[in-house]
């Protein structure tokens, strides 16, 4: 399972130079994939600097 400070930016370095296809099975911060897996036990009151899984907004612009 991913753990915290698993993000896009730390990963497609590494399967890029293991030649290791992916694909991120969420997109869009429409089911609130783009909190913490704690978030079945905390709640988030604000939206978290770096997210989780999604990449996109619900509108389609990136969070970032």
């Amino acid at each position: 399972m991913r753990g915290p400070g698993s993000t896009f930016a730390s990963i497609l370095p590494l399967l890029k130079a293991e030649k290791v296809g992916a694909y991120n099975w969420a997109s869009s911060a429409e089911v609130a994939n783009h909190l913490s897996l704690d978030s079945w036990e905390k709640t988030y009151t604000a939206e978290p600097p770096v997210w989780f899984h999604d990449i996109f907004r619900q509108n389609g612009d990136p969070y970032r």
